[in-house]
């Protein structure tokens, strides 16, 4: 069976405090036919510094950094722009994601050009909240883009997409933000579609 290249795409920007550990559940993806983009925004911490360490460990790993701050938008548009896989998830830099987070939204992926899932929150250290994203936000699966005009169910650490959205999505609205366009975006292409696992730690 064939298992297309799939991208992972990582911004970071002064993120030392919890990126080891979401770097941990990236390189340890029960999917491993991966491509990690990192673009760091220029930051000032020891970021860079994990960074190239996990870089060197694991070849998956294509580190940039960037000679400008870019913000938080234009930087996701740049390490999008540099992803080469059929299929692309996006990843913060201080989240914990499940181990088969890629596998299962692979296979969730079928025809539909987005699938996101629920996430699970935690406070800073880690701690379960007892609550997730669904308990707060609506969650929406289909094709109409009525529905994201206003609303927005899609937050970017739970998305895997087909790299086709990107030659309609870019560029990105620089004041909006990239999450909620790349799903508009999804809709007026083809079918967004949610399940309602829980994949991610999603640190508050």
């Amino acid at each position: 069976m064939h298992y297309p290249v799939i991208s992972i795409t990582l911004c970071t920007y002064n993120g030392e405090r919890y990126l080891e550990e979401q770097l941990d559940t990236l390189v340890n993806q029960t999917y491993e036919n991966l491509e990690i983009i990192i673009v760091d925004d220029c930051s000032v911490d020891s970021t860079m510094h994990i960074l190239r360490q996990y870089e060197n460990k694991d070849k998956r790993i294509a580190l940039y950094q960037n000679e400008k701050n870019l913000g938080y938008v234009k930087n996701f548009e740049k390490a999008l722009s540099l992803c080469t896989g059929e299929y692309i998830a996006i990843s913060d830099q201080d989240d914990i994601w499940s181990l088969e987070k890629i596998r299962l939204q692979y296979e969730a992926m079928k025809d539909n050009l987005l699938v996101y899932h629920n996430s699970q929150l935690v406070s800073g250290d880690g701690s379960n909240l007892n609550r997730s994203v669904s308990d707060i936000i609506n969650m929406y699966s289909g094709n109409n883009p009525k529905v994201f005009l206003l609303h927005n169910s899609v937050s970017g650490h739970a998305i895997m997409m087909k790299r086709a959205i990107l030659q309609a999505a870019f560029p990105f609205p620089p004041n909006h933000p990239y999450d909620h366009w790349l799903a508009y975006i999804a809709t007026t292409l083809g079918n967004v579609f949610y399940f309602s696992e829980c994949l991610v730690k999603y640190r508050q």
